[in-house]
């Protein structure tokens, strides 16, 4: 959440569909941050590097 406060080039890539036809969803800073009080911790995060997956 910090990060993305600081950063005005922050986006989140929201992928669903995956199984059929995969869709993404682009979300930017700013609309995120207008819903900045809806936000709630979560107890995992995962960090994946593309190149280690392929």
């Amino acid at each position: 959440m910090e990060r993305m406060k600081e950063d005005d080039k922050y986006y989140i890539y929201y992928l669903y569909n995956i199984k059929k036809k995969i869709k993404c969803h682009i979300i930017n800073r700013n609309n995120l941050l207008e819903f900045e009080s809806l936000f709630e911790p979560i107890a995992y995060k995962i960090n994946l590097d593309v190149e280690v997956i392929s």
